[in-house]
């Protein structure tokens, strides 16, 4: 399906952009077939926040309406409602005592997590400021870079072994992508064409194509230009800063 003919005059890149396309093509047929759109409200979850809770939740407000009808249920509401916040703070106990052992020997996710249960965490910028501005700030900053090195003496490099060598790259097989698709987490992001749980459940028809498809790309050297698009959200260093200012955002999570 995805053959290449040995020293055929193929332009390798329009080979896979277009099956790439036809990729995207086939998913979002099966995505229109398979999944129904709905437009809802969406609230965003407490990480501790587990199915437990989410039961003890709607019990408490099953006994709620029950008790706006009847006075009988009010007692065995407050009852379930004091049981349900006794749930709520220990789960988020919990969760964030474990967080911050487990990250005891990492203090980067350590203070992430305490900046996190603090509320500190990084705000994005201004969604007045255009791509232009972004692109003009980090041309300026390369620039100017360059211009306080331009005198400096040329970097030195330590040779490495001559018996070091990666002419190629490995290919994978068909097992190997089928059980990295089935250990994906369950979420997905807006440049994603199919919802990862729909995903999992075809790896046994697309997992052919997506292997031959990553084969064909590290054997020529060529990355599908679809592969090459991402949704950038800059950061603020700190909170607090001015979210409009290029200068304060962190360049760390451009790229994400």
């Amino acid at each position: 399906m995805l053959g290449v003919q040995e020293g055929g005059t193929v332009n390798i890149q329009a080979y896979l952009n277009k099956k790439c396309l036809l990729f995207q093509r086939m998913f979002n047929r099966t995505r229109k077939g398979t999944v129904k759109t709905v437009m809802c409200r969406c609230r965003a979850s407490d990480v501790w926040f587990d199915d437990e809770c989410r039961a003890a939740r709607k019990k408490c407000r099953w006994l709620e309406r029950r008790c706006n009808r009847s006075p009988v249920y009010k007692k065995q509401w407050l009852s379930e409602f004091r049981r349900y916040r006794q749930l709520t703070r220990r789960k988020r106990a919990e969760f964030w005592r474990t967080s911050i052992d487990e990250y005891k020997s990492s203090p980067q996710h350590l203070w992430h997590s305490i900046d996190k249960l603090m509320g500190r965490e990084k705000q994005a910028a201004s969604p007045d400021i255009t791509a232009s501005d972004f692109q003009k700030y980090f041309v300026d900053k390369i620039a100017a870079v360059r211009a306080s090195t331009d005198g400096a003496s040329d970097p030195t490099f330590r040779l490495s072994p001559e018996v070091t060598e990666l002419n190629t790259l490995r290919s994978v097989d068909l097992d190997e992508v089928t059980l990295l698709i089935s250990s994906l987490p369950n979420k997905q992001c807006r440049s994603d064409p199919l919802p990862t749980w729909l995903l999992k459940e075809c790896t046994a028809e697309l997992a052919p194509f997506i292997c031959r498809l990553f084969n064909v790309s590290l054997r020529s050297d060529c990355v599908p230009q679809l592969f090459k698009s991402a949704y950038i959200t800059p950061l603020l260093k700190k909170v607090g800063l001015d979210n409009t200012d290029t200068k304060v955002t962190d360049p760390s999570p451009i790229c994400r």
